[in-house]
């Protein structure tokens, strides 16, 4: 029994032993982890007081051709000795843009240790919206740029029946119909991609029946905003391989299978000809008359006469037809060419 005895003591004292290194070495790991967050937080105290904060000549500023380096730091609201850290640099971007409106898009990026890069592109003016008698400039963007104008810039593209649903500078510039915003938008985008120049003026008054007008001398009538990629391209083409520089009239885009018309601008006169109609059938005399209007409509002609009898009346044309390498083409004898 003593011997017994005498083992369990030992191993009691073994197990109090081993419980109190145990307490010793959670204390240690306590006192380390107080010892790490109290270095941390100094470091963190420092970093926002001490260091990284922004140097007399750590601004950066690329890409300003219109303002000037002073107007931009003070609409962003910097200053040496500003901390990088707390800076947001979201902030910033969004109110260089909204203030100054010939920014169209700024990146702001900290450089530790102590500088900060602005980087700004700049709006290019695109076009001019004729709104009650006024003009409002927008950009490639489409952000308004400059309001109220009272005279026309010949060197930007006019647009016509457009409605904006905002008229304040900075503002997009977008019409009150969502879609005729969405199809001028489209028509910019293909005619940069197409790298087709010489549109004066683009009138979307009716968004089924958008018109351009090309170098001051061809009427460009399209239809709907659908498929303008083609329309573009194929009309595009007509211009530059398909008729003289010195045509002046409309094209007007018929449909896939229909093609492009090309109607002269002394053809678009109305024609009138007189023709004896049956006396009997109509109740006139035989040396009445009456005359017919000849209308262009895809790419063919047809009589427009109330009094008129078709059966009874007969036109001869004598077409030809013209050849390019890449496109044929027919006139007949009113002047209008059919691709």
């Amino acid at each position: 029994m003593a011997e017994k005895s005498s083992y369990n003591g030992r191993r009691s004292y073994v197990r109090s032993s081993g419980v109190r290194h145990g307490r010793k070495r959670n204390a240690l790991n306590i006192y380390a982890m107080i010892i790490t967050a109290i270095i941390a937080a100094l470091g963190a105290l420092l970093s926002v007081n001490v260091f990284f904060n922004l140097s007399v000549t750590g601004l950066k500023i690329n890409g300003s051709t219109l303002y000037e380096p002073e107007q931009i730091q003070s609409v962003a609201g910097l200053a040496p000795g500003q901390n990088l850290i707390r800076l947001n640099t979201d902030y910033i971007a969004s109110r260089l843009e909204q203030t100054l409106v010939y920014i169209d898009d700024v990146k702001v990026e900290k450089d530790y240790p102590d500088n900060l890069v602005i980087t700004i592109t700049e709006a290019t003016e695109n076009a001019q919206i004729e709104q009650d008698g006024v003009y409002y400039t927008s950009s490639t963007s489409g952000k308004l740029l400059e309001v109220g104008q009272t005279e026309r810039n010949e060197d930007l593209v006019l647009v016509v029946g457009y409605e904006l649903k905002n008229t304040i500078a900075g503002a997009s510039a977008e019409s009150e119909d969502s879609q005729k915003t969405e199809a001028l938008e489209e028509i910019f985008e293909q005619l940069k991609a197409l790298e087709f120049e010489g549109i004066e003026q683009i009138d979307i008054t009716d968004r089924t029946d958008i018109v351009l007008e090309y170098d001051g001398r061809i009427e460009i009538e399209l239809g709907s905003s659908v498929d303008l990629d083609v329309k573009l391209s194929y009309i595009q083409a007509v211009i530059e391989t398909g008729l003289p520089e010195s045509y002046e009239g409309t094209l007007r885009y018929n449909g896939i299978d229909s093609g492009i018309s090309a109607i002269p601008k002394e053809a678009e006169v109305t024609t009138a000809t007189t023709t004896t109609v049956d006396s009997e059938a109509d109740g006139l005399t035989d040396d009445e008359s009456t005359a017919d209007t000849y209308s262009e409509y895809d790419s063919s002609y047809y009589l427009d006469s109330e009094d008129t009898y078709t059966e009874d009346y007969t036109y001869s044309t004598d077409d030809y037809t013209y050849s390019t390498d890449d496109y044929t083409y027919t006139t007949d004898d009113y002047g209008n060419t059919t691709w």
